[in-house]
């Protein structure tokens, strides 16, 4: 049971960050898969589905939304910028905070603003 949540969580660190990020942070790999061996496998396959296979079905409520968007996508992020939507390139990933903290911080500062 606990070989899954531990290949998963690999697989997911590999497809979540740079070769940088998890040469300079192993630990990443290894906080994934601890977390994962905690949940169900259905839990574990839902969010794949949801996370990875689906991640352009969130484009409509992005468009949706009334208020100030600024979307942050990493370099190296296989999800792409949403069509419409202003966006800001950071180094990194799909989880770019992790990879670029200080570019994440100004451009959560940026969004704040916006809304003053």
């Amino acid at each position: 049971a606990t070989a899954m949540p531990r290949f998963y969580g690999a697989q997911a660190a590999k497809s979540l960050y740079t070769d940088v990020a998890l040469r300079k942070h192993p630990e990443f790999i290894t906080d994934l898969q601890e977390r994962l061996a905690v949940r169900p496998a259905k839990e574990i396959s839902r969010l794949i589905d949801a996370v990875l296979l689906e991640a352009e079905d969130a484009y409509d409520l992005i468009g949706a939304l009334q208020m100030p968007v600024l979307a942050v996508t990493g370099e190296l992020d296989y999800v792409g910028q949403p069509p419409g939507i202003e966006s800001v390139t950071v180094p990194g990933g799909q989880i770019s905070p992790h990879e670029a903290v200080e570019e994440t911080q100004r451009a959560i500062q940026r969004i704040a603003a916006m809304g003053d």
